[in-house]
C-alpha cells in the first residue's frame, strides 16, 4: 500500500505518519497498567513501586527506540526520494550498526535485530 504524504491536507498527513508511534505508546500504557492491576491484587507496596519504575524505564527505551526508528526512516526516505540510492544504503548501513550495537549491550534481543535486519535489507533491494 502506499499513501503519498505530499499532497492533501497536512494535519490529515501528521495524524496519519504518527499513528504507529501514538498506538505504540497506548498499547505500552495498557501493559504497564496491566502489570500494576496484577501486582496489585498479590503483592505490596514495595512490589508495586518496582512494577512503576520499571514501567516508567521501559516507557523511556520504547519512545527511544521508535523514534530512532522513525529517524532512520526519514532519512532514507529522503535518500530515495532524492534516488540517490548511496546515501539510503549508507543511512542503512548505519541502522545496522546501531542494531548491533543495542544488542552487544543487551538492550535489544538478537532475533529483533535479525528481523529487522532482515526487513531493512528487503525493503532496500527492492528499490
Amino acid at each position: 500500500m502506499e499513501k503519498n504524504l505530499t499532497t492533501g491536507s497536512v494535519s490529515k498527513t501528521i495524524v496519519y505518519f504518527a499513528l504507529p508511534y501514538l498506538l505504540s505508546y497506548f498499547l505500552q500504557t495498557l501493559y504497564g497498567m496491566a502489570d500494576l492491576f496484577i501486582t496489585g491484587q498479590f503483592c505490596g507496596v514495595d512490589s508495586i513501586t518496582a512494577v512503576s519504575n520499571g514501567s516508567q524505564v521501559m516507557h523511556m527505551l520504547t519512545v527511544i527506540i521508535v523514534g530512532l526508528a522513525m529517524g532512520t526512516t526519514v532519512v532514507i526516505g529522503r535518500a530515495i526520494g532524492a534516488d540517490n540510492k548511496e546515501n539510503a544504503t549508507a543511512a542503512l548501513a548505519l541502522a545496522y550498526k546501531k542494531l548491533d550495537k543495542a544488542q552487544a549491550k543487551g538492550i535489544v534481543h538478537k532475533n529483533f535485530v535479525a528481523r529487522h535486519k532482515a526487513q531493512l535489507a528487503a525493503h532496500v533491494n527492492s528499490l
